[in-house]
């Protein structure tokens, strides 16, 4: 069998590497712009894999021919067009981006040639959407839907107590888009700073601000409440709110030497010096809770920078759970349509579970009353 990996960024990266140590595909083609990232995968895994350099929008329909499936990791901005034509073709898609756009717009299409189409195939949304899936299977209802996750530099330093080693401008949204959450049965948008908490996981101490991660669980999941909300070191929630508090976190605009500077760039300068570096080891960390008011359900999982390979664990998390899904989709899946991760959580958690946990360790329990 045929797969084709969209982009070869450090998720893409982390695809190719799982997918090459599965006995499922005997051919496994790697596509992007940029000749960089392309050399990584060859340095990871040698002549095994076939890359193709190419704007992969210009050449899609070339570059995907004869795939049994199709795994994007491009970025948000480009996927959705890139996933609508392969659908068209008659390929499964498995997707890691974060698009703005309703990936059930991609439903009809993809019943119609037959084939599936998964978002969302990634670390949260992704793991978190399929945990919450199997709990909705199995609790009678949900009354509670508490979802924590968090890419933390291992090393606590830097000005605001955090570092990042992806897009800056992605990171600065976090705290400016409106989080969407359910409360009493009803879709709210919040603030994302309004609702600042402090938790304790595993005995160690986090602060927590809501974030937009719940997408397509606000319209197959029903809860009386449920909310993602991302973990921090302490302190560092309170340096953000003082940037809000002086309109540099914001979507204003300052003029100087009569000349309008959108904010966001401004910090988004400031972050590049002070916050940003791209081989900073990191860690995920998700910890989900679930009750129907009497039963309380549980999912934890860590996962640390992986030294050997060179991989964050955030490309893991995603990448490893986008090639899981690859698999599934030529083993096991039978669903067409747009299948979001929940429903996939809810058919076929074991499945994920056995392919997942020899390298992520994802723990499922019910908690003790």
């Amino acid at each position: 069998m045929k797969v084709t990996i969209l982009g070869s960024g450090l998720v893409g990266q982390a695809i190719a590497y799982r997918l090459a140590m599965s006995e499922l595909f005997d051919t496994i083609v790697v596509t992007d712009i940029s000749a960089e990232n392309l050399r990584k995968v060859k340095n990871l895994l040698g002549e095994s894999i076939k890359t193709i350099q190419a704007n992969v929008l210009e050449k899609l329909e070339e570059i995907v021919q004869g795939s049994d499936c199709v795994s994007c990791a491009l970025p948000g901005s480009i996927s959705f067009d890139a996933c609508k034509r392969v659908l068209n073709l008659g390929i499964p898609v498995i997707d890691s981006s974060y698009m703005p756009q309703d990936p059930f717009e991609l439903d009809a299409i993809a019943k119609d040639k037959g084939v599936v189409y998964i978002p969302d195939a990634g670390f949260a949304p992704g793991i978190s959407n399929i945990v919450v899936g199997y709990f909705a299977k199995n609790l009678r209802t949900l009354e509670n839907v508490k979802i924590y996750v968090a890419g933390l530099p291992i090393e606590l330093r830097g000005p605001l107590r955090h570092m990042v080693n992806w897009s800056l401008s992605d990171f600065i949204d976090e705290y400016l888009r409106p989080a969407r959450i359910v409360k009493d049965g009803k879709i709210l948008s919040v603030d994302p700073l309004s609702d600042l908490e402090t938790v304790e996981i595993r005995g160690v101490k986090y602060e927590a601000f809501y974030t937009d991660g719940l997408r397509t669980l606000l319209r197959t999941i029903k809860a009386r409440n449920m909310f993602e909300k991302t973990l921090r070191y302490p302190g560092h929630l309170e340096r953000m709110r003082f940037l809000k508090e002086i309109g540099l976190l914001s979507d204003a605009e300052f003029e100087l030497a009569n000349i309008k500077i959108p904010a966001v760039k401004v910090l988004e300068a400031i972050f590049m010096k002070h916050i940003y570096d791209p081989n900073m080891r990191d860690l995920a960390i998700m910890y989900i809770t679930a009750d129907d008011g009497k039963h309380t359900s549980e999912a934890f999982l860590r996962q640390s920078y992986n030294e050997s390979l060179g991989l964050s664990a955030m490309a893991i998390t995603t990448g490893f759970t986008n090639a899981v899904l690859c698999e599934a989709v030529v083993e096991k899946v039978r669903e067409t349509g747009t299948l979001p991760p929940e429903l996939f959580g809810m058919r076929y958690i074991e499945y994920f579970k056995s392919r997942i946990e020899p390298h992520v360790k994802l723990e499922i329990r019910k908690k003790e009353q």
